[in-house]
């Protein structure tokens, strides 16, 4: 009677591994899961190798000098409650190869629908993953917001460029999420200079800075990365100067050889479109104005270049802005002149 009870036992024993297995396989899993997710950043464009070669049109993750930043991707993971509630944070480090190195995380949760938000930016060189953001608060990513001291110049650095993502997951039926790849929150607006004078000119003649005055302007200052959409916190943009930079330009699929970078500001954007407004003056190297610009609706688009190119230090010609969607994958939208 033992022997044969045991044998039923071990039937019906064997029957519901059968049948949670088949369920498994079959079906949606519960409790906690153990899921891979792997995400990067878009590439570049690099066709240029020589010492004016053209960069402005690319991010910060092909600009900034790989000796001197590390790029930190973080991952925070929200439930779906109305008011969302974050489960998981994972911060990783990628020394270098910013373009082409995935980074791949691994942990658990409860197999329920999430909210996986993905952020990256640079940080110095050698950071551990416990490292504090260069330009950003990132604690949480629902509050991204640039860093006290950051100042007005840090705009028009490529270490301020950034990136991120929102991916919803359903862990009961997939633990593998692969090929993700972050977006900018911000607009670029760069400032092109095509200017063409005579042969046999002189240095002076050509722009060694440039000031941009953007009239006290407000712009976001922080940024839910959840939402992707700018906060409420806004800082004011007076007047920003900077080197102006020679290089042989690339726009809309166009080389501009000999070209003069005005400046480039990264600034938090919508998903709609906004616009700002500039006076743009170009100095010598003697510091003597040389022309100014007054620019109206400068439009700036999330994940978009906005480049204004033409004569800027010089009185013939007009300007153009070229849009350009996204950086590293470019579809154009040509507007006429710019100036007012």
């Amino acid at each position: 009677m033992k022997k044969i009870s045991a044998v039923i036992l071990a039937i019906t024993a064997v029957t519901m591994i059968s049948c949670q297995r088949e369920t498994i396989d079959s079906g949606a899993l519960t409790g906690e899961v153990e899921f891979t997710v792997t995400a990067g950043i878009p590439g570049g464009i690099s066709t240029y190798a020589d010492p004016v070669a053209a960069f402005s049109h690319n991010g910060g993750a092909v600009n900034v000098d790989p000796t001197e930043y590390d790029l930190r991707y973080i991952l925070e993971v929200y439930t779906k409650d109305q008011t969302p509630v974050r489960v998981y944070r994972k911060t990783v480090i990628v020394p270098d190869k910013f373009t082409t190195t995935d980074v791949t995380i691994t942990a658990r949760l409860v197999a329920k629908t999430y909210d996986f938000v993905f952020w990256a930016d640079f940080v110095p060189e050698d950071s551990g993953e416990d490292t504090e953001g260069l330009h950003y608060d990132t604690d949480p990513l629902t509050s991204v917001s640039y860093k006290e001291g950051t100042a007005l110049d840090d705009l028009a650095s490529e270490a301020i460029d950034a990136y991120c993502h929102v991916e919803e997951v359903d862990l009961s039926t997939n633990q593998n999420i692969s090929g993700i790849k972050l977006h900018r929150p911000f607009g670029k607006i760069r400032l092109l200079a095509t200017d063409r004078i005579s042969d046999g000119a002189v240095q002076s003649e050509y722009p060694a800075q440039a000031s941009v005055d953007f009239g006290n302007a407000t712009i976001p200052a922080s940024f839910n990365a959840l939402t992707g959409l700018p906060l409420e916190q806004t800082i004011t943009i007076g007047q920003l100067t900077a080197a102006s930079t020679k290089e042989n330009a690339l726009v809309n699929g166009d080389e501009y050889p000999d070209s003069y970078l005005l400046g480039y500001y990264y600034i938090f954007a919508a998903d709609q479109s906004t616009s700002y407004s500039m006076d743009v003056t170009c100095y010598d190297q003697n510091n003597n104005g040389i022309g100014t610009r007054n620019l109206s609706s400068i439009p700036l688009q999330k994940n978009k270049l906005t480049t204004v190119i033409g004569n800027f230090y010089t009185s013939e010609g007009s300007l153009e802005i070229i849009v350009e969607d996204p950086f590293e994958d470019a579809v154009y939208e040509v507007k006429a002149d710019a100036t007012e």
